[in-house]
């Protein structure tokens, strides 16, 4: 059966060697991880014995044709009756031929030839599968390496967003803290204009008093000039009723007044309630946002668990069983590595319990972690319950004071106006302009008094609405960022081991980069110096010709002239070093590196000579190839290198020219002189002077130029002989560092694939003690199977007992039966432990879902779900 493996790569590239825990398995990245990637999987069917049923079939013939014979014989004693003795008899007649025929079966099938042959079957096909297995653990280290990298990202990617949610949640419970406290200044500010508003109708209430002794004084005066006219009288009748109706109209307006103050501390009860609502609204959104995020959690893990056991599903039998056991030979064989698997499976053990211990930290600090956050927040919602019930204590305590104080003066002011009819029924009309007057001016504070707590109101719902826009543009905010996040996990490895190999590249490029620069430096300087004793050089011949020259040219003019000539060629040669050094300013204007710069220098010079000058140019440019990543550095280099060349090229033309100047000068002065005193008798000496002193300064300039050129071709080989050293060196390194992986991942297989195989073995051995607990009848061809080395049968027993058991039956025997309960918990701790070594290694992800398809991953699965442990 030949099956494709889906299995790809989810995130991440190979886990540095580095990181701890992980087993990495290194092999060459052109050939063996292709064909395990891409390759297809074949699973071998077991292979089936040879046809061994023809000897036991003649043998069961020849024993029921025995027994029918021997029936036949003796029916007729049978049916009539026998004694014991006669059944004892017949039992060892019939038995004596039965036990010859067994006797000649063993004989036929167990003979040495035939032993032999099945050792020799067995041990080929344990080789097999071992080779294969070690194949097939190859591919499962790399991918549990992927996926202990990919929970790692993802458990520090969820801490990160826990921290955040935290701080978040932080932030807004002292933002709502705040408001609360805002609010609270509001409801001090209602109180005092409440307290004002008292102190009004209390200065009111102070002033009746007045009103009263004045509507007395008047009354009486009233009644002194009254009684002398009845029309006075009449308008006084009239005048008390013109007061009763204004004293009616108070009255309402009280009324009026005491319905206003009610309404607006039944508002500021409702504005209470409302903000308590809003609040409460709040903090059960974030408990509900908590709560989502938590069963997301385990939704994604539920999830993941259920595509692990599908893919398991699908992948069925990946891991053939490898170990067949051999006859009696083959145990004494096999005694010496079970004591070998005995102290490795200690070791596994022993990291298997440091690997749960780290786990189980982990998971404490996580857990710790997540409750400090709990009762942060629930004590943030106790403090802000807290702080807004004081808040609502105290308005409330304010407002019973106040309506108190109304009612009172409400009292008050009933008893005064009782008083006041009766007393003002005497009153004029001048005492109803004064009482209207002061209505006026009461229905004017009050008119205030309502504009003012209409205004807070008005503050309060733009306050509540600028708090909800807030708290949704938050929500907004964590969205955006959970999909940031999500994003940023998914190409933050990616991006990070990119910029890590582009870093480490680059730097190495530096490193050499700068080595070489600094070899252009000394190379300059040593050019430079050059430069200045070839300037030393002419310097001297023009010194050396302006003091000997007089001498032999005082008697010809005309060896004057060939002097002139001589001093134009100078000059000519001075000129085309000129425009050889403009050339190099112009192509050091463009150059990009530091070393291209230096070189460029050499080729000038050696451009000045007329030599070596295509050599040097093709190794400037395979320099400038090599070092691509300096161009700032170098745009400042040959800043300054083109300076200073620029500076020695004016002073060596100023100095050429002022040597010639002052020839020329010299030569001029001098020339009336010799033209005076010398005559033609000094010919021959003239000629012979020129002729030495001219060919030792042509000697010395072609001495200076092949100087110049050896030490240039010198360097050069030099610096070819440092870049061939620093190639080989680069090349042991990379051999060396290939060798050193190459080590590694064979050492890293051995241990693995001896840890994987003593977690099988303990695996299968619990799974007998599960499948014994769910049902004891055991079949001689599972133990005959066992026997010959097929260690998972009691494993897919297992797996079949429980598929048609019921998940509430297992976990009530799992409940009762303590021996269950104890091989359960070791399978699951082993089957545990071994999914974790394959995690911590770099094809883990992959290997994972290929050991729960296998018939130990799927009974885990099953045992985990009927034990509900994959949900906790």
């Amino acid at each position: 059966m030949a099956k494709r493996s889906h299995i790809t790569v989810v995130e991440g590239e190979e886990s540095s060697p580095g990181s701890p825990g992980t087993a990495e398995t290194l092999v060459p990245e052109d050939s063996e991880e292709v064909e395990y990637e891409d390759a297809e999987w074949l699973e071998e069917e077991a292979v089936l014995p040879k046809p061994r049923w023809i000897v036991p079939l003649l043998a069961l013939l020849a024993i029921a044709g025995w027994t029918g014979f021997f029936a036949w014989t003796n029916r007729a004693e049978m049916l009539a009756g026998a004694t014991a003795q006669q059944w004892i008899a017949w039992t060892t007649s019939w038995a004596i031929p039965v036990l010859l025929i067994v006797g000649l079966w063993m004989l036929a099938t167990r003979n040495s030839a035939h032993e032999a042959k099945r050792f020799g079957e067995i041990a080929y096909s344990l080789s097999e599968e071992s080779r294969r297995l070690e194949e097939r653990l190859v591919v499962v280290n790399r991918e549990l390496s992927l996926a202990r990298e990919f929970l790692g990202s993802q458990t520090r990617d969820l801490e990160y967003l826990g921290r955040s949610a935290t701080e978040r949640i932080s932030e807004h419970a002292d933002r709502l803290q705040g408001l609360i406290r805002d609010n609270g200044e509001q409801v001090d500010a209602i109180a005092s204009v409440s307290a004002t508003a008292l102190e009004n109708m209390g200065k009111l209430r102070d002033d009746l008093p007045v009103i009263a002794s004045s509507a007395k004084d008047v009354t009486n005066r009233i009644g002194a000039v009254g009684r002398t006219a009845q029309e006075q009288l009449d308008t006084l009748v009239e005048g008390f009723a013109t007061l009763e109706e204004h004293g009616s109209q108070s009255e309402r307006r009280i009324a009026v007044v005491r319905t206003s103050v009610d309404d607006a501390m039944t508002a500021f009860g409702a504005q209470a309630k409302e903000l308590e609502a809003i609040a409460e609204q709040r903090f059960t959104a974030l408990r509900a946002e908590s709560e989502d995020f938590r069963n997301e959690l385990n939704g994604h893990e539920i999830e993941a668990l259920a595509a692990l056991n599908a893919r398991s599903i699908s992948l069925r039998s990946e891991i053939a069983e490898v170990h067949k056991q051999a006859s009696a030979d083959e145990e004494l064989a096999l005694s010496t590595m079970r004591e070998r698997i005995g102290s490795l499976r200690d070791e596994a053990m022993a990291i298997a319990r440091s690997v749960r211990e780290g786990e189980d930290a982990a998971m404490g600090a996580w857990s710790n972690q997540i409750e400090n956050m709990r009762a942060r927040l629930t004590e943030a919602v106790t403090e802000i319950k807290d702080i807004d019930e004081a808040a609502i204590e105290a308005a409330n305590a304010k407002l019973r004071a106040l309506s108190e104080e109304a009612a009172r003066v409400d009292q008050r002011i009933a008893e005064r106006n009782k008083a006041f009819e009766n007393e003002t029924r005497e009153r004029t009309q001048s005492l109803a302009a004064a009482q209207d007057e002061i209505a006026g001016q009461l229905e004017e504070k009050f008119i205030l008094l309502d504009a003012a707590i209409a205004e807070r109101r008005e503050a309060q719902l733009a306050q509540i609405a600028a708090l909800t826009e807030e708290g949704e543009a938050l929500t907004q905010r964590v969205e955006a960022l959970g999909e940031t996040f999500s994003n940023i996990a998914a190409h933050g490895h990616e991006a990070r081991e990119a910029v890590a190999g582009g870093i480490d590249a680059l730097d190495a490029q530096l490193r050499d980069s700068r080595e070489a620069l600094e070899g252009t430096d000394r190379d300059i300087a040593r050019l430079t110096d050059a430069s200045v004793r070839l300037l030393e050089l002419i310097q001297a011949s023009a010194k050396h010709s302006s003091d000997e020259l007089p001498v032999a040219m005082e008697a010809s003019e005309n060896r004057l002239a060939e002097i002139e000539r001589r001093a134009c060629e100078v000059q000519n040669l001075l000129g085309q070093a000129r425009t050889t050094g403009d050339t190099l300013i112009e192509s050091m204007g463009a150059i990009e590196k530091r070393t291209r710069e230096a070189m460029d220098g050499f080729d000038a010079f050696q451009a000045n000579f007329g030599e070596t000058a295509t050599a040097q140019i093709d190794s400037v440019e395979r320099l400038r190839a090599g070092l691509a990543t300096l161009s700032n550095e170098s745009n400042e280099l040959a800043a300054h290198v083109q300076g200073e060349l620029r500076e020695a090229i004016a002073t060596l033309e100023d100095r050429a020219r002022a040597a010639l100047a002052s020839i020329e000068e010299e030569q001029a002065h001098r020339i009336g002189q010799i033209s005076a005193k010398v005559g033609q008798q000094s010919v021959e000496a003239i000629d012979k002077a020129l002729a030495d002193k001219t060919q030792s300064t042509l000697a010395d300039l072609e001495a200076a130029r092949e100087r110049s050129d050896e030490a240039a071709r010198a360097m050069t080989q030099q610096l070819r002989d440092q870049l061939g050293r620093l190639n080989e060196l680069t090349t042991n390194l990379e051999s060396r560092i290939a060798h050193a992986r190459e080590k590694a991942s064979d050492t890293v297989d051995g241990d693995f694939a001896r840890r994987v195989a003593l977690i099988t073995e303990s695996l299968n051995s619990n799974a007998i003690d599960i499948a014994k607990a769910l049902s004891s009848e055991v079949t001689d061809t599972a133990w005959a199977s066992y026997l010959r080395g097929d260690r998972g049968i009691f494993t897919r027993r297992a797996v079949r007992l429980i598929d048609n058991s019921e998940a509430r039956e297992i976990a009530e025997l799992y409940d009762a039966d303590s021996d269950f309960r104890e091989h359960v918990n070791r399978y699951i701790h082993d089957f545990e432990a071994m999914l974790r070594t394959l995690l911590s290694t770099r094809d883990g992800n992959a290997v994972s879902v290929t050991l729960l398809s296998s018939d130990m991953g799927k009974l885990y699965v099953v045992l985990a779900q009927a034990l509900e442990r994959l949900r906790q």
